[in-house]
Formats: structure tokens, sequence, C-alpha cells
């Protein structure tokens, strides 16, 4: 990485320009296919070879899942599509990384979790205590009931695969 006066670049051991950007930095993403930009405060990203992805924009952006990366604006989680644009405007309290095409979010106001696909259309209302799509295909959204929280896993369609529920039940005297 080195630092000329009008943005930053990669140069080889004989000292020889490879990429210069006008970008005032610029790292690397952890998957390693892209680098996150940074110019003007706001941060955007581009793939290894240079291309711009997204313009630097947003105060926040996370390393792409299945071509959507999440975007962060005045504290509001959104979707970018890479090549297309904005698919959910910022406007939730967190946003899961995509996985098997869907991502599990908060939502800003009830500050409960539900889940949408890569268009940003919800298959899940957000009505539950948390959830997490790190099980695979599979989701896991905790429910509150009674003051007691179970799980419950849903498939990508938003259909109720299995529920933790009667493990509530057998466990009361």
């Amino acid at each position: 990485l080195w630092r000329f006066p009008d943005g930053v670049g990669l140069i080889d051991r004989a000292g020889g320009v490879i990429y210069k950007t006008k970008y005032a930095g610029f790292e690397l993403t952890r998957s390693e296919k892209y680098f996150y930009t940074h110019l003007g405060g706001k941060k955007g990203l581009i793939d290894i070879n240079g291309n711009v992805l997204v313009e630097c924009q947003f105060d926040k952006i996370f390393d792409p899942t299945e071509g959507l990366a999440i975007v962060v604006e005045d504290g509001k989680y959104g979707v970018y599509a890479l090549g297309e644009g904005l698919v959910v405007e910022p406007q939730y309290a967190d946003i899961r990384p995509f996985d098997y095409g869907v991502a599990v979010f908060e939502d800003s106001s009830t500050r409960l979790w539900g889940a949408m696909d890569k268009r940003g259309q919800v298959i899940l209302e957000p009505r539950f205590y948390s959830g997490s799509n790190e099980t695979g295909e599979l989701y896991n959204m905790i429910v509150e009931k009674d003051n007691t929280f179970f799980p419950e896993f849903y498939n990508s369609k938003g259909e109720m695969v299995w529920s933790g529920e009667f493990l509530v039940e057998r466990a009361r005297p």
C-alpha cells in the first residue's frame, strides 16, 4: 500500500505502480475478495481488480455474502446488491449476513427479529426475541412465551420446521 498525494495505491517491490485510486484509504475484506474503500468519511467497496461495486456513500459496509452487502447509514442497516444498488433502504436496527438466500433482521421500532429474502421481502414478520442464520439452511428464531424462551427453526420459505416449545412444556412441573 502506498500513499500518493491524491490517493492511495499498490506498488510492486521495484516501486512500479500496480494500482492507483482516488480513495483516501482501502483495506482488504475478511473474505479477501474485496477492498473496503474510504473517501470523505464514507465507505464503499471495490473488487480485487479495482472495479467499483459500491460508491463511497455509507457510514459502514460489511463483507458481501451471496452478492449482497449489509450497509449502514445514520445507524440504520440496509442491503445493497452488488451491481444493482440498494434493495433495502437503511431502516433496521441490525441485519445479519445472508446465508442460503435469507438474512435475519432486527426491527428498529419493536426491537424484535424477523427474516427477509434476497429481494428484501419479509418472509418472517419481526416477532422473535432474537434470530440467527448460523445453522445452515435453517434459521433459528427465539420465541418468548410466559417468560420462557425456546427455539423455533424455519426454512428459507418462512415455514416452521421444528419448535422447541414442547421442551418447555415437559420441563414444567
